[in-house]
């Protein structure tokens, strides 16, 4: 089961979420990384943390480990300001043969500032490209976004606006949120398709997330692509 990835994620675009699905597909145990559980000012603890998170994964085996911005965790060892160590220490507890019962995804939206050295094929070898939701995809996450609510019908299917495209997950789930304000500041107990068309404004108003120069360096990095 020693299987490893490394999503490169359009900005936003919940891999977490996918991650986490993954877990509860295959009935695997689930535990998430983020920078500020590593990190530490003092010297030597960063590198305690690594082999510690990595200890604790395993004694959960079967388990997913789902590492978040891998690149501000393990940037490459020729940035003039990273920390060699913990990206050396990443590496050899990704190399370590007790693994066998584990499954490590990483995700990045900044492909370019990772170390080669982690992307080699007994690491991190498998990439694959999280992309913006098509519209029939937006148009799921809103409703599961709204599951629960009090809601006029067809509500959702605002999600599938081709002025959307482009847009990701986060933002069509922020939309959704953001209607569910506008209801509560209305003092309605209900959400409406006005609340829902207030909040689609909103988000168009906005700048994309998921930029032209974003999508390029991902389409650069190469791998499968992935809804």
């Amino acid at each position: 089961m020693r299987e490893k990835y490394v999503p490169r994620t359009t900005t936003h675009t919940h891999t977490a979420l996918f991650a986490k699905a993954l877990a509860h597909e295959s009935g695997l145990n689930f535990i998430s990384v983020k920078s500020s559980d590593v990190f530490s000012m003092y010297v030597g603890e960063s590198e305690a943390a690594i082999r510690q998170l990595f200890a604790t994964t395993r004694m959960h085996a079967p388990c997913v480990m789902f590492i978040d911005e891998i690149d501000a965790i393990v940037p490459s060892r020729d940035d003039r300001d990273s920390h060699k160590s913990i990206t050396t220490q990443m590496l050899v507890e990704l190399d370590s043969p007790t693994n066998a019962a584990v499954i490590v995804i990483a995700a990045t939206n900044r492909p370019d500032r990772l170390d080669p050295a982690l992307l080699q094929p007994t690491r991190l070898g498998a990439r694959v490209h999280v992309t913006v939701p098509t519209p029939a995809e937006r148009q799921a996450v809103m409703q599961v976004s709204l599951r629960g609510v009090p809601a006029d019908e067809g509500l959702g299917e605002v999600a599938a606006d081709p002025r959307l495209d482009g847009r990701t997950g986060a933002e069509v789930v922020a939309m959704s949120e953001r209607a569910r304000q506008l209801a509560v500041v209305a003092g309605d107990d209900r959400l409406t398709s006005s609340h829902v068309e207030a909040a689609l404004g909103e988000t168009l108003a906005a700048p994309r997330t998921a930029t032209d120069g974003i999508l390029f360096m991902m389409r650069q990095f190469g791998g499968r692509t992935a809804g």
